[in-house]
C-alpha cells in the first residue's frame, strides 16, 4: 500500500470555496462586516468621541472639524455581502497636529497570545482588507499595542477610484514593549482617514507612543461626500495574507456576542422566583459568556424595576415596588464588554 504525505504550511489555503485549511487563523472578528448589531444597517453620525458602530470596530473623530457618517451597506467584492463605508459629511481640509479621524479594531489579549509580542520570539503577521475609495493615492494605518505606547505606522494604495482592490500589509513582530495575552486589550488595529502630525509615524518601524498613520497618507475628510468602503479584514500569523477565512453566521454573531449583545424580545419579572414579599426577581441569561461583567442597559414598560448581582454571564432584574401581583415587562436588554 502506497502513502502519500502532505506538507501543510503556514497559511497555506484550500482552494474550495474560500476555505483554508487551518481553522480560526484570522485574529478580527466580524471582518466580514456582516454584524451590525447597535444600529442594524442605519447610518450614524460620529460626534467625536470613541464609539463602535459595526459590531467590533470602533471609530475616533474631531467633531469640533470634521465630521463623518458610519453604515453597514450591501456594496462589496465578489465573495462578501456587506461592508463598512465612511462618507464625509464636513470636511476638514486643514488638518491641526492633533486632529485625527481613524477606524479601529481592537484585539483581545487572549486571542493574540501565540505571537509572542514583546519577545524575542515575536511573529511576522499579515494584514489583509478590501478596499472601495473615492479617491486614489496613497493611505495609511498602525497596528498599536492595547496601552497605545507601541506603533507601527502601514501605507497601502488605493491605485483606482470606487473600485474594490485587494490589499497586504506585512507586519515584523515587535521584540519589545508590552503586549497583553489576557482578556484585555492586546493590540489594536488602525486605518487613518485623516491625522494631524501629532499622530503621524515613520513607515513599517516599531517606535515608542502611539501613531496612527505616515506623513504621506491621504487626507480624505479633505473632501466633502469622499467615501471609504473596508471589509475582508483578516490579521494573521506569517509573512503572506491567505484567503479570507468564511465563519457561518452563527459562530461569527456569538464571537461577536461576547463584547456586546443587543436582544429586543420582551419579557417580564414579578412571578419570578422571591425574596420577601416586596421582590420578584428573574436572572437574565446573556446569549454567550462575555468578556467581562458588562454595562447593561434595560428598557423597561412600565414600574421602576433596577438591576444588580452583574455577571459575566447573568444580570439579576429585580422589582421592589411591594405588589406581588405586578408584572413588570422589559422589552430591550442589552450589555457591552467592548475592549
Amino acid at each position: 500500500m502506497g502513502f502519500k504525505t502532505r506538507t501543510i504550511a503556514n497559511n497555506l489555503s484550500i482552494g474550495m470555496g474560500g476555505a483554508s485549511g487551518i481553522n480560526f487563523r484570522n485574529m478580527v472578528i466580524n471582518g466580514d462586516m456582516s454584524l451590525d448589531q447597535r444600529n442594524g444597517g442605519s447610518s450614524v453620525t460620529n460626534t467625536g468621541t470613541t464609539t463602535f458602530y459595526l459590531d467590533r470596530y470602533n471609530v475616533l473623530g474631531t467633531s469640533s472639524a470634521g465630521q463623518f457618517g458610519i453604515q453597514q451597506v450591501s456594496d462589496s467584492p465578489v465573495g462578501f455581502t456587506k461592508s463598512l463605508k465612511w462618507t464625509v459629511s464636513t470636511a476638514d481640509a486643514s488638518l491641526a497636529a492633533g486632529d485625527r479621524y481613524v477606524l479601529m479594531h481592537r484585539v483581545e489579549g487572549s486571542n493574540m497570545a501565540t505571537l509572542n509580542m514583546g519577545t524575542s520570539d515575536a511573529h511576522t503577521t499579515t494584514l489583509s482588507f478590501s478596499i472601495k475609495c473615492s479617491a486614489t493615492g496613497t493611505f495609511g494605518g498602525a497596528l498599536i499595542n492595547g496601552d497605545g505606547d507601541r506603533h507601527y505606522p502601514f501605507e497601502y494604495t488605493i491605485s483606482s477610484a470606487n473600485t474594490w482592490e485587494r490589499k497586504s500589509v506585512t507586519i515584523t513582530g515587535d521584540t519589545t514593549g508590552t503586549w497583553v495575552t489576557s482578556n484585555a486589550r492586546g493590540a489594536q488595529i488602525v486605518w487613518s482617514l485623516g491625522a494631524g502630525s501629532d499622530y503621524q509615524g515613520t513607515k513599517d518601524a516599531w517606535a515608542a507612543g502611539g501613531k496612527f498613520t505616515t506623513a504621506a497618507s491621504t487626507n480624505l475628510m479633505a473632501t466633502n461626500s469622499a467615501t471609504w468602503q473596508i471589509t475582508g479584514v483578516q490579521w494573521e500569523i506569517g509573512s503572506h495574507d491567505s484567503s479570507f477565512e468564511h465563519l457561518p453566521f452563527d459562530v461569527n454573531k456569538r464571537r461577536c456576542q461576547r463584547y456586546f449583545f443587543k436582544n429586543t424580545g420582551s419579557g417580564s419579572i414579578g412571578y419570578a422566583p422571591s425574596i420577601g414579599d416586596n421582590y420578584r426577581h428573574e436572572l437574565y441569561f446573556y446569549p454567550t459568556e462575555m468578556r467581562a461583567s458588562p454595562t447593561i442597559t434595560v428598557t423597561w414598560a412600565g414600574g421602576t424595576p433596577g438591576m444588580q448581582y452583574i455577571g459575566n454571564q447573568t444580570v439579576d432584574l429585580w422589582n421592589n415596588m411591594g405588589d406581588t401581583t405586578t408584572i413588570i415587562n422589559y422589552s430591550l436588554v442589552q450589555g457591552a464588554a467592548e475592549i
